[in-house]
């Protein structure tokens, strides 16, 4: 496409987030773009780092210290065990309101 419409050497920069598979993607995109007779670029050189990540990278390093990714798995465990609670107790007032002939609430779903 990038020659269809000849901009292939016209690209100037890629903003991306730091995953390692956007290096993967823009270098293959390189090399497409030179197999089909464009100018090749630097990665290093082309690629922005996205202003909001790296924003958000640095305000959870400071709120949440060095370890916030164990800080999100670990409220992500505690969520998972608060639901697990809740649909423990739903089956035993369920169970509980069949044992003794209870009205049920009716679900609002």
């Amino acid at each position: 496409m990038a020659k269809e419409f000849e901009f292939e050497n016209c690209i100037g920069c890629f903003v991306t987030d730091n995953t390692t598979n956007n290096d993967t993607t823009i270098t293959a995109l390189d090399q497409l773009i030179h197999d089909n007779g464009g100018v090749r670029f630097d990665l290093k050189m082309h690629r922005l780092r996205c202003l909001g990540h790296i924003i958000n990278l640095a305000a959870k390093t400071l709120f949440f210290g060095a370890d916030a990714k164990a800080l999100e798995i670990k409220n992500s465990i505690r969520v998972e065990k608060i639901l697990a609670k809740e649909t423990a107790q739903a089956h035993l007032t369920k169970k509980l309101q069949r044992k003794l002939n209870l009205p049920r609430k009716k679900s609002t779903h």
